[in-house]
Parts: C-alpha cells; structure tokens; sequence
C-alpha cells in the first residue's frame, strides 16, 4: 500500500474485491505493507482508519472471517533512504548536509528492521495452499456465469407448468368435434434461446427501462436503455444484477480532464474506458476528475437495478405433437382414449418439470452455501433476486407464475438454511460443499432430461462471451489515468 503526504490511498470496491477473490483459508497469510512511512512517523496513517472499516466489514458479515490488523501483520517502510543512497553513490555524488544524513541512516535502519521482521513472519507462516484459491475461483466463476441462466429457466419451468395445467384444463373439458379435438393433442412449450452480444453492455432492469415484446409466438424481454455500451468492466461478475463492480462503470461516473493530456505509460488507471496503446507502449492520457454516483447518469436509476450482460434469451413458442400416435382418430371412444394419453402426458411433463425445479433450487443453495463457507468476504447471492424480478416481467396475468417461482425459492431457502445450520453445529465434514461437488452438481443440471440442454446452451453462451472479454482486454488496456475523487479528496488508485 502507498502512504503519501498528501494523496493517501482511498479504499474502493476495487480493494474489496481484491478479498473476495482469496479462499479465506488465506486470511492467516495476509500482511499489509505501507510505503513512504517516514511521513506518518512510520505507521499506516490515514490509510489505517480506511482499512480497519473496510476489514471491520469483513468480520461483522458472514462468513464472518477475522483478519488480523495488528504490530504482527504491519509493516511500514520509507523509500526516502535508498533514493538517498543512489544519489550519494557514483555517478550521481550528490553531498547532503549532516542533518538530512542522519534522517535518512535512521530511516534506513528503520525500513531494514521492518524488512527483518516481515520476513521473520513470512517463515513463521504456514504455507498457503494457492490452489484451493484457484479452484475455488474457478468453480465460482462457474456458479456466477450460471446464476442468471438458471434463473431464467427457472422462470421459464414456471411458465411451461402454468401452459400444461391450464392445456390440461382445456383438453379435459373439450366438448367439440373430433376434427377440432385433434387440433388441441400438443403438449405447449415455451423453449428458450439465447443470442450472444457482439459486444457486453450495462444495461438497466426497471420497468421503464425494458420492453417486452411479443413478435410471432416470440416473447423477448428488450432492454432499451443501453447505460454503456459497449462496456469491458474488468471487476464485473457476469450477469449479477446490482453487484458493487458496476460502481465502476462509466455509467455510474463522471470524469473531467485536468490540465493537458500526455503520452505516458498507463499507470493508476481508472476502471471501464479503453485507451489502444502506441509502438512504445504509451497512451494519450489526461489527468481526470472524478465523480461517482450510486445512480447511473444516463438512466438515474441504482446501481442495483442494473447489471453487465454478454447475451440475450428470447423465448419461443411451440407445439408439442405426435402425429403418428392421434393419426386415426375416428370415433368417440378413440377420441376419449387419446384424451386420456394426452392428460397423462401433460402430467407427465408437468412432473418432470416440477422434478427439475427443485433440483435447480437445491443445486443453487448448495452453490450458495459453497461460496458462503469458502469465500473470505461475502457474496452477492444473486439468484433470489434474479427470480424475483423475472415474476416482475411476467406481466398482468402472472400470478401463477409468481406463486410457482416463490414456491422454488422457499425451496432454495429451506434448503440453503439447512445446509448453513448444520454446518454451524459443526457437521461441517458432513453438510460442506466441495469443488469436486460443484462440477458433479454442474453436470447433473446439464444432464437434466427437459431442460438440460437449453442450460447447457445458455453456460456455452456465457463461457464464449466470458472468452471474448478476457480476449479484448489483453489486446487492450482497460482504462485511463490517476484521478481525483470529488467525493472523498483521496487520489484513487
């Protein structure tokens, strides 16, 4: 961490997510290490108050993981003395007075006790298994990039459901002709599919910031407010509507030039703006101003209604049919058979469907429970949220789709509670999620019998478009240069 007189160092979700992405197993390895001490009298200085709330933070929210700040985790240093010893040394042989001499001997001391005693710690420490970070991140991602999806099937199950029982309803009270009968033997499905976006976007999810449209048996949910596009957030996770990284899109900013600009190396760069570097590795950069907002500057709405997307599902309309079993429908008692078939295999669909949402719900609260029990800061469970505002999109007539979705996420909170308590009484070998069991659970949702396939489509949609951000931003720096934050008077970093 850097310590300077006047600029010290502004602790922003970029920091935060810094923790989340460690296995709190880590949480014993971490040690701060403040620079250019001399000047706060060797301690951390302003920059101390900043980071004993942001770690308060950590501790008071589950998991509630206690990281030490205390003489055994603090390490203050000053560069000031060895920039003294380069100066004095050949070639440079700059002469300093007694006074300046004797501060910088007793800085250097200082900073080579410090360094003394970092390293002393660092040999005391036990290993950290840096693999255990890495696959948990990894099945994180993989939960994450699932998330919306999944929440969008779910919603979809809830809308196939509502189509059989109210088909179902219609073909056991059909009273018309055999040749107007045999129009209704279908099974209704509404299939989901999904468009990638050519390029990722932060978009709004209120009401008057989407549209639904219904075009040929076509029901797709338009976002028409495009807040920015397009937009590489780096600290964005996917599809979760209202994560604290999206503060650092340019949709929730405001950045004002100061002075004029400069080819230089990117240094300090400010999140989500794109800058093409030259032959010499420098880019055309301005020193910004900086004012942030929880509410986008093109929309007003929250942070927390918006999210960053990689594609686009539309939902399709079909008709299920069997023509080779109704071909021959001739007479009453034919049609009374085939009304019966037909009301069986609507149950039938309707079981397997109701089967698949509940193993959605108990695979998503053991992915919350996964992320819970292994993460070092908490997460943003996303997925109630998720379902919640899909009921929302549902429009007038969607009680029944509603009542369905709160059903599943009673289920998912049942089953999600019941997994934290156990582990809470110490059943923890027990009742904890491993890596190993996140890829089994992953490819028991891809393999289910209905619905498998389209979440299959949809986790390739969000691999892909995960893929072509992580490829334009290593052809491109993301961002611009060191900024002076209106709001707090820190330089960020």
């Amino acid at each position: 961490m850097y310590e300077a007189k006047s600029n010290p160092i502004c602790l922003i979700p970029v920091n935060f997510t810094l923790f989340s992405h460690l296995n709190k197993s880590a949480a014993d390895n971490i040690l701060f290490l403040f620079t250019n001490a001399r000047s706060t009298q060797y301690a951390p200085g302003d920059t101390g108050p900043a980071l004993v709330s942001l770690l308060k933070q950590i501790k008071e929210r589950p998991p509630h993981v206690d990281i030490l700040y205390n003489k055994q985790t603090i390490y203050c240093f000053d560069n000031e003395a060895f920039r003294f010893a380069v100066a004095s040394a050949p070639p440079n042989n700059m002469i300093f007075d007694d006074l300046l001499t004797r501060d910088y001997e007793v800085s250097w001391m200082g900073s080579v006790r410090e360094c003394d005693r970092l390293m002393e710690r660092i040999i005391s420490l036990k290993p950290h298994q840096v693999m255990e970070t890495l696959s948990l991140n990894n099945a994180k991602q993989s939960i994450l990039l699932l998330t919306q999806p999944l929440a969008d099937i779910a919603k979809n199950i809830s809308d196939n459901v509502k189509a059989c029982e109210q088909h179902k309803k219609k073909v056991s009270e059909f009273k018309g002709n055999i040749t107007e009968f045999e129009k209704e033997l279908y099974v209704p499905w509404k299939d989901i599919e999904s468009d990638p976006l050519n390029e990722p976007k932060t978009v709004c999810n209120e009401g008057n910031c989407i549209v639904k449209e219904t075009i040929n048996g076509t029901v797709k949910i338009h976002y028409k407010t495009d807040c920015h596009s397009p937009c590489y957030l780096t600290h964005s996770d996917g599809n979760v509507m209202g994560n604290v990284g999206l503060l650092d899109c340019i949709a929730f900013n405001k950045y004002e030039s100061i002075g004029e600009g400069e080819w230089r190396v990117p240094t300090n760069l400010v999140p989500d703006q794109n800058v093409t570097l030259n032959a010499e590795g420098k880019a055309f950069l301005y020193y910004l101003e900086r004012t942030k907002s929880d509410n986008c500057f093109k929309c007003g709405h929250s942070f927390q209604s918006h999210l960053h997307i990689k594609y686009e599902t539309r939902i399709v309309n079909k008709k299920i049919r069997d023509e080779k079993k109704y071909k021959s429908i001739n007479t009453a008692k034919e049609a009374a058979a085939a009304k019966q078939a037909q009301i069986v295999e609507l149950e039938a669909r309707i079981k397997e469907l109701t089967d698949e949402n509940t193993t959605i719900s108990i695979c998503m609260a053991k992915f919350a429970c996964f992320l819970s029990n292994n993460a070092l800061t908490p997460f943003n469970d996303a997925f109630e949220g998720y379902v919640k505002d899909a009921g929302k999109l549902s429009g007038g007539d969607s009680k029944v789709t509603i009542d369905k979705l709160q059903q599943m996420l009673d289920r998912y909170k049942y089953e999600k509670d019941a997994i934290l308590a156990a582990m809470k009484k110490g059943k923890k070998n027990e009742s904890a999620v491993s890596v190993e069991d996140i890829d089994k659970l992953i490819k028991q949702l891809c393999s289910l019998k209905v619905n498998g396939p389209a979440i299959s489509q949809l986790l390739d949609t969000q691999i892909k478009s995960k893929a072509k951000s992580h490829t334009f931003n290593e052809k491109v720096i993301n961002t611009v240069s060191a900024a002076t934050s209106k709001l707090s008077g820190f330089r960020v970093y």
